[in-house]
């Protein structure tokens, strides 16, 4: 007959652990998580409560510049050395020096160049000759105004006295004084004399 071990064994001694107690730890993480739950969707609500949609602007973001206004007082100083250019050559005499207050529009300093002294000279020398020249013209119009003016004067002056004789030749041609010749003669004159009125 085979022997077995039990005798050798003994049985333990331990308590029962009660079963509350093995839902203790999850019933508290449960707990804890639904009161972070709770707390989010407390908080979500009012900030949908908060705002008006109606507020709120949606727009693309881009990268761009940043432009600001700045408002501040302050002084604008020139260099201390500034660069002048000038299209001649010459000696620079200024007016100001450095520090002076100066305006819109003021000579700050003055630009003596033999070479455009010459150019300017040379120019005012073209322009008086020029303006003689205008003059001529002015005083050759006139004179060939007042020409006119003398020529036709002048025509009307034998016009006149062209008809006169005409008249005279026609009373003269109705007495039998005149001949048929003399009043042709008095007549191709005045035609004559109406043609250089009319021409002059």
């Amino acid at each position: 007959m085979i022997r077995d071990t039990s005798a050798q064994d003994r049985p333990l001694s331990t308590t029962p652990v009660p079963r509350w107690r093995r839902w203790l730890w999850p019933a508290a993480g449960g707990a804890a998580m639904l009161a972070i739950v709770a707390w989010v969707a407390s908080g979500w609500a009012a900030g949908s409560r908060s705002y008006d949609a109606s507020r709120l602007r949606i727009a693309e973001v881009k990268r761009g510049d940043l432009v600001r206004d700045i408002v501040a007082d302050g002084r604008v100083i020139t260099a201390n050395s500034p660069v002048l250019y000038a299209v001649a050559g010459g000696t620079v005499a200024l007016k100001v020096v450095a520090g002076d207050a100066v305006e819109k529009g003021q000579v700050l300093a003055v630009i003596d160049s033999p070479e455009l002294r010459s150019k300017l000279v040379q120019e005012e020398s073209t322009l008086a000759s020029m303006e003689a020249e205008a003059s001529r013209a002015q005083l050759d119009a006139r004179i060939a105004r007042l020409n006119a003016r003398k020529a036709r004067e002048q025509a009307q002056i034998e016009h006149t006295a062209a008809l006169r004789d005409l008249e005279r030749m026609e009373r003269g041609h109705a007495g039998g004084a005149v001949s048929n010749n003399e009043l042709a003669r008095a007549r191709d004159a005045l035609e004559k004399a109406r043609i250089g009125l009319e021409t002059s």
